[in-house]
């Protein structure tokens, strides 16, 4: 028979788990929102990619 010890502890790590993951796709979400908005309402988007690509070149 399983120990009721371990078994709590492994369901507590894969709900920990889950909460972190679902965090993560939260936090994606609102990131995908902003760059959306941003490029709705920016007629400068254009520059500041452009911008973002040359720095992360360097």
């Amino acid at each position: 028979m399983a120990d009721p010890a371990v078994s709590g502890t492994s369901s507590l790590e894969a709900g920990a788990e889950l909460e972190r993951t679902l965090d993560r796709l939260e936090a994606r979400m609102e990131a995908l929102q902003l760059s959306m908005r941003t490029l709705r309402t920016s007629p400068r988007f254009e520059l500041w990619r452009h911008d973002l690509r040359e720095t992360r070149e360097n």
